[in-house]
């Protein structure tokens, strides 16, 4: 005899990942983190690397960044592995290492919980700096709940010559800025605002004290006499003037890179002087 109903509902993708994501709440938190993570995102060359640090001197704070540029990549490459060299934002990079909420099933998210956890030196709010968090900003959501995210932004014309630098091709580097950018400005928006800093880089060079001040008090770390010299000192220390490539690249190089930067340099409030 035919059956005339189905015997269970159909699981749509919605319902699919509704219920995946009501399971992340029997993930626990590990007790060596005593507050919200914070998550640094930027597109690479573009000032990521002295917020983090900066940050990182905070006494509440620990990162679980390694090498020169204290990047947490090393735990997200143990499951996407990223092969791009500063092109991440591009396809078809981008089309490989982009992750939302979907991605967020129970595995995933116990993989990184535990990877995360495992990284911390000792107690305390975790610090994890990658540029490409850029592409994840909604995935690390879903991961954590109640974290921080702080995106650093940069001049499109200097950031495009620090890439170049790095032997980014010419033609490609303009085009990683803008994309990375316009995709985490996005995802940012869809966030809870209290949750997100944009961090503008020449504003911390030309004011440490008030904008580290207000990344702090952002993310809900103490902001006294003692914590905040112990990010101002070190603020002292690390934050030098920087190389003015961008003057010095070709002038065709540069008419380029200003033609593919220019809409979001614009709304940015960046000047586009060549």
């Amino acid at each position: 005899m035919p059956l005339t109903t189905p015997l269970t509902t159909p699981i749509t993708p919605a319902r699919d990942l509704e219920y995946r994501l009501s399971r992340l709440d029997r993930i626990s938190t590990p007790e060596s983190f005593t507050g919200p993570a914070i998550f640094v995102s930027g597109c690479n060359r573009g000032g990521t690397s002295i917020v983090s640090q900066l940050l990182a001197a905070h006494p509440e704070v620990r990162s679980v960044g390694r090498g020169p540029f204290n990047e947490g990549q090393y735990i997200w490459r143990r499951r996407w592995r990223d092969w791009s060299r500063h092109r991440w934002a591009l396809p078809p990079w981008r089309w490989y290492l982009q992750r939302d909420e979907r991605a967020a099933t129970p595995a995933a998210v116990a993989f990184f919980r535990n990877a995360f956890a495992e990284a911390m030196p000792s107690p305390g709010r975790m610090l994890e700096k990658t540029p490409a968090n850029a592409l994840r900003l909604r995935f690390i959501n879903a991961l954590y709940p109640d974290c921080y995210f702080v995106h650093v932004l940069r001049d499109g014309r200097h950031t495009t010559a620090s890439l170049i630098a790095r032997r980014v091709w010419p033609t490609v580097a303009p085009h990683q800025w803008v994309q990375a950018h316009r995709i985490a400005l996005k995802d940012l928006a869809l966030l809870p605002q209290e949750r997100a800093c944009v961090v503008r880089y020449e504003e911390l060079v030309a004011d440490p004290t008030r904008t580290l001040e207000q990344i702090c008090r952002r993310c809900r770390l103490s902001w006294d006499d003692s914590s905040g010299e112990a990010v101002l000192s070190t603020a002292r220390q690390r934050l030098v003037t920087v190389e003015d490539r961008w003057s010095r690249l070709p002038s065709l190089t540069r008419n380029y890179a200003l033609h593919v930067i220019a809409d979001l340099q614009r709304s940015l409030d960046y000047p586009l002087d060549l």
